[in-house]
């Protein structure tokens, strides 16, 4: 069951008939804030009591938070019913700058750095200490648990322009070599921001055909495939001064690149240009550029979007279908029985 609130006001409640809203969607997703939209009626007894940028909208399903956030947009239509457009709690760390800075350097006096066990952790915790002392309570985002990690123990980042803390967080931190996943996990006692290496949990409900699939697409894109790399490191660190030859049965240096056989093979030879600008050494960058190529870079992005039926509906001893999980899609006359992470999840209220 979903229920809407707003700042302790109920908006929609399916066993209370005057709680009613229209329309309602919302679009919970990894690496995002998510987003959540309804029309709400004139006569609605606490339509009046909706604020832009002020105040929470809180989505419950059973009970348990789902989406927390502001509303950004709030239109009038014909027939005075008004429509209603909000943003995940997680878009508040664009409301903070972060200031130019040199990491590590401007900890290095820092009895807290010098006891890190995970830089990465300590570098987002820093970045989140100072977004809240900028802002209110309720824009707030606490750190969550942080599984991304060196294999030295140390990163370097700077910046000498002004940003937001979200456009940091996801330039240096999720958009840099480190990777990895943004999760926004709502408690009681405040909205965290994990940092996952990969998803720790799993949905036990999966999606089966003849079960609870009613749609399927099955989408192979290639426009990012690459099968050589050109990595650079730091201060335009390349790995030409290396010696060429087979690093593995599959990978082979040659110059300041280094190629999969077997994807050049399969899609031709496709370079891409990969930074790595905490890199000082050229056999890390190496094996920097080794592991990347090995792990994702001949792959095609492949996508498969459903629409199911969440048996949680039908069964309340059924765990519910909940985003940043690894999900088994399994489906005969697809040729599909595979285990997937559910990163985009648009359940209908």
């Amino acid at each position: 069951m979903y229920q809407l609130n707003f700042n302790g006001f109920q908006l929609y409640d399916p066993r209370l008939e005057e709680l009613t809203i229209r329309d309602p969607s919302v679009h919970l997703a990894v690496d995002e804030a998510g987003s959540l939209s309804f029309t709400i009626d004139r006569d609605h007894p606490f339509a009046g009591q909706l604020t832009r940028l002020k105040g929470r909208l809180e989505l419950l399903a059973d009970g348990l938070p789902i989406f927390r956030g502001r509303i950004l947009s709030d239109v009038q239509n014909f027939d005075l019913s008004r429509t209603v457009e909000a943003e995940g709690q997680l878009a508040c760390l664009n409301d903070s700058i972060v200031p130019p800075f040199d990491f590590p350097a401007d900890y290095e006096d820092d009895p807290e750095y010098e006891a890190a066990d995970n830089v990465v952790s300590f570098f987002l915790s820093k970045l989140l200490e100072a977004h809240n002392a900028q802002v209110t309570e309720e824009q707030q985002i606490k750190l969550g648990q942080v599984t991304v990690s060196d294999p030295n123990n140390y990163i370097t980042r700077s910046a000498t322009d002004y940003a937001t803390t979200w456009a940091t967080i996801t330039d240096k931190l999720s958009g840099s070599a480190l990777g990895a996943h943004l999760l926004v996990r709502y408690e009681e006692d405040g909205t965290y921001l994990d940092y996952l290496a990969d998803y720790p949990l799993s949905n036990v409900q999966g999606i089966t055909f003849a079960e609870n699939l009613l749609e399927l697409t099955d989408e192979i894109d290639a426009t990012e495939v690459f099968t050589a790399i050109l990595p650079v490191g730091a201060e335009g660190l390349t790995i030409a001064a290396l010696p060429d030859g087979e690093l593995t049965e599959d990978l082979v240096k040659e110059g300041s690149v280094i190629y999969s056989r077997a994807g050049v093979d399969k899609y031709g030879r496709i370079v891409s240009v990969q930074t790595w600008d905490d890199v000082t050494e050229a056999a890390n960058l190496r094996t920097k550029a080794m592991e990347l190529l090995a792990q994702s870079g001949v792959l095609p992005l492949r996508t498969i979007s459903v629409t199911a039926v969440d048996l949680h509906c039908t069964d309340s001893t059924i765990a519910a279908l909940r985003v940043g999980r690894y999900t088994q899609v399994t489906s005969a006359p697809h040729g599909l029985d595979v285990r997937y992470a559910l990163t985009t999840l648009e359940p209908d209220l």
